[in-house]
């Protein structure tokens, strides 16, 4: 019994798999606009769904009626991949108990069908949801009406029905200007009344906004209205107070939900910067592993290179000695021979000669072998010069990567500071603008303080780093400078067959297909290329109409002619791909309220004040928190 129970669970299984695959196939073949995993029996969603949305341009994911507990975002599957083109996203009829925080990133998604789930609450980064036109919660466990629904202004239809614990609708609701249909369980719902939500929603927006309440009270006015003028006169005065005091409610809600969005917002930005900071900061631990990891792997293989060089020299050395002697000896014999007091026989002179001729025969084969010897190691010393200058270029590639990395970061967070002090400045001007007290935005402006200290902490340790870093690259370019010397003296053939390379790489292929015997004959080199006339090309091989495609190519191979791979240069000339600072010229100095502000105090955060003004201030003209650090 028990192995038939795990033969028929292995069916299905297998049933299921071959299901969602030949439905993934459909859906890759299909241009529609409709990506429908649908009834797959699905235990979560397979590996890449997202990615081969985004490949195949898919508006709409099908995902329901299967068996899914969570909306997944990881690295399988992460959401970022479904933010340009997802609009249409259905789980309904699954086992999903909670939706991820980062669901606000799907900003183009225009209907949501979360039905028949286990849903107890929605999370607050749903109110990030702002292009959203429908949604159906119907069928969960929600306890109460989410207030995050309420800062969709887009949403048209809504359905909410069949969540019994639900009984209260907020007045929030009036926040959604555009709601067309609103579907709930009219019998559960204890607030407002029945007969308000019987009528639609126009009646239910006319409760929340006082209408039915100033109606109200209009009635029972007129029916007390036979009474004397003097208790007529009292009743009058009491549906107008209340009215007000109503009115007064529901304005201080409406600034409580605004404070609460805004909260929500802020709150979100900041835990996406500092996901973003965690990340880069790993990023940046990672590679200066590495780079130390290479560093020494080349100080290593510089180490070998200079023994195996010196090997090679005494070697060279001892067969140089080796032909000296062989060559006075000979002289020797030579001298020998021609002195007069010793005239040879004829079988004397016949050895002798015999003798030469051997002694030649040898030194030429010595000779012949001793070239031979130098030509193979003159080639592997050329493999290695070039092994060592590619481990070179990518050590400083790595070096350039980076800084710019960390100079990305740092324009980052100068660009949040200054969006955090520009809306502090604003949210004071508002408030002095209007006779407000500033302990209503007590909550908001405390959640900017921390961010703003958080962030210029962040700076700081990043300003740090960074010129650890510069003191580092001045050490390092000058290792890297005695190698290049070292390269270009033993090598200097090498770079002439990089630059023919590189000019092989540039050039059409039709072209190099023609020419690609007489650059690789050897008869021609790369300077023969470059300072040759006109005449002199076409005698090593290269057609007149060919000669100014060939040149122009030759100019841009120029620059790497000589080995000298770049270290990091400063950062005033390296341009940060982060979003470029336009906005610091929208804050003027709040000292002299004639320049632009561009200095960032520490430990604070603020960008208040120019550069003249900074220099006389020793504490913070907003917070008048003591400056420690002025950075520019």
């Amino acid at each position: 019994m028990f192995f038939k129970k795990l033969i028929n669970k292995n069916q299905e299984h297998e049933e299921s798999r071959s299901k969602w695959q030949r439905k993934l196939h459909l859906a890759q073949i299909n241009p529609g606009p409709d990506f429908d995993l649908s009834n797959c029996a699905l235990q979560c969603v397979p590996k890449g769904i997202y990615s081969q949305c985004r490949v195949f341009r898919k508006e709409s994911l099908l995902l329901n009626n299967n068996n899914l507990t969570t909306i997944p975002d990881d690295h399988d599957n992460c959401l970022d991949d479904l933010v340009q083109c997802l609009k249409i996203l259905n789980v309904s009829k699954n086992a999903i108990r909670s939706l991820p925080c980062n669901i606000s990133k799907l900003v183009n998604l225009k209907e949501l069908n979360l039905s028949n789930n286990m849903l107890k609450s929605l999370p607050d980064s749903f109110v990030g949801l702002k292009g959203l036109e429908s949604l159906d919660i119907s069928h969960n466990q929600l306890k109460q009406f989410p207030l995050s629904i309420c800062g969709l202004p887009a949403l048209k239809y809504i359905n909410i029905s069949h969540n019994q614990m639900i009984t209260h609708i907020p007045a929030e609701i009036c926040n959604l200007i555009n709601l067309e249909r609103l579907l709930i369980d009219e019998t559960s719902i204890k607030h407002p009344p029945r007969r308000i939500c019987d009528k639609g929603i126009e009646s239910l927006f006319k409760f929340f906004n006082g209408d039915v309440l100033k109606n109200d009270q209009i009635e029972v006015y007129s029916k007390n209205c036979s009474q004397a003028s003097s208790h007529a006169t009292a009743k009058e005065s009491i549906p107008e107070d209340t009215l007000q005091a109503y009115l007064t409610k529901k304005d201080d809600r409406k600034k409580r939900l605004i404070e609460f969005e805004q909260r929500l917002l802020d709150e979100n930005k900041f835990m996406k910067i500092t996901n973003n900071i965690d990340k880069r900061q790993e990023i940046l631990n990672k590679m200066k592993q590495d780079q130390m990891m290479l560093h020494k792997d080349l100080e290593a293989f510089n180490l070998k290179k200079i023994e195996d060089k010196s090997i090679i020299m005494e070697a060279l050395n001892l067969v140089e000695n080796h032909s000296a002697k062989l060559l006075d000896h000979l002289s020797c014999i030579d001298l020998s021979s021609k002195c007069p007091e010793h005239k040879p026989t004829n079988e004397t002179s016949g050895h002798q000669d015999g003798l030469i001729v051997t002694l030649e025969e040898k030194i030429r084969q010595l000779m012949i072998s001793k070239d031979e010897t130098k030509k193979i190691l003159q080639s592997e010393l050329v493999k290695e010069d070039e092994s060592l200058y590619r481990a070179i270029c990518n050590f400083m590639n790595m070096k350039n990567t980076q800084s710019r990395i960390l100079s990305e970061q740092i324009a980052l967070i100068e660009n949040e500071l200054y969006h955090l002090t520009k809306t502090e400045l604003q949210t004071n001007s508002f408030a002095d603008s209007h006779g407000f007290e500033k302990a209503n935005f007590a909550t908001q402006m405390n959640s900017i303080n921390e961010q703003r200290i958080a962030l210029a902490s962040v700076l700081k340790e990043l300003l740090n780093e960074k010129q650890s870093k510069s003191s580092e690259s001045e050490k390092e370019s000058k290792i890297i400078q005695a190698l290049t010397e070292d390269l270009a003296t033993s090598a200097p053939g090498f770079m002439d067959d990089v630059c023919l390379k590189r000019l092989m790489e540039d050039l059409d292929e039709s072209l190099v297909q023609l020419y690609l015997p007489i650059f690789t004959s050897g008869s021609v080199t790369f300077k023969q290329l470059a300072e040759g006339t006109d005449d002199e090309l076409k005698l090593f091989g290269i057609e007149k109409e060919h000669i100014p495609i060939i040149r122009k190519h030759i100019s841009l191979c120029k620059s790497i002619e000589t080995i000298s791979p770049k270290a990091p240069q400063s950062e005033t000339v390296t341009e940060p791909s982060a979003p470029p600072m336009k906005l610091w010229y929208l804050i003027e100095c709040v000292v002299c309220l004639d320049e632009l502000s561009k200095i960032i105090f520490i430990p604070c955060g603020h960008v208040c004040a120019c550069i003249e003004c900074s220099s006389s201030v020793d504490l913070c003209p907003i917070c008048r928190a003591e400056i420690s650090e002025k950075i520019r």
